[in-house]
């Protein structure tokens, strides 16, 4: 049990991380003027970036718990945006003041975005037209139960825990 909390604590910490990591790179991005580099694959780098990290703790979840396991992949990916929206609004307004003024609490108004359908066909933006056509917002609000389902999840794994 001991293990399996360390090993959520860490997932807490990963979150807030990329969180932090995204903010400060698109700070240094825009600031140093560098929006014409060609590279526009960065969710994606990210995407597998954060995949590779999460993999091993998934793993060693799944060698305790085999199928229950299952309960800490879902729960990843239900307090993932609650850190790392979170930490990447509370950061990007401390480093940029006209956006996100609520800071952690603040979001993102998926709605007004304007990405088209058939501008690139990349899985981003795949993923961003699904969201847009479908008017899924992660406000405030949905984050927070978000998160308190993904950890009624891990504590419902970690009871199944015996290590």
């Amino acid at each position: 049990m001991i293990i399996g909390s360390i090993l959520i604590f860490i997932i807490f910490i990963l979150s807030i991380f990329y969180g932090w990591s995204d903010a400060m790179y698109y700070y240094y991005k825009y600031q140093t003027n560098k929006e014409k580099i060609i590279f526009n694959h960065e969710h994606e780098l990210w995407l597998i970036i954060r995949f590779l990290s999460f993999a091993p703790i998934w793993y060693i979840f799944y060698f305790a718990l085999g199928w229950w396991s299952i309960l800490g992949i879902i729960a990843t990916f239900a307090i993932f945006p609650f850190f790392h929206d979170g930490m990447y609004y509370h950061k990007t307004n401390k480093y940029i003041h006209k956006y996100y003024k609520k800071g952690w609490r603040d979001c993102t108004n998926i709605h007004k975005l304007t990405i088209k359908h058939n501008e690139k066909n990349t899985l981003f933006n795949k993923m961003s037209y699904v969201i847009l056509k479908n008017r899924i917002s992660f406000n405030w609000r949905f984050r927070l139960l978000s998160f308190i389902i993904g950890c009624l999840l891990y504590l419902e794994m970690l009871l199944k825990l015996h290590f």
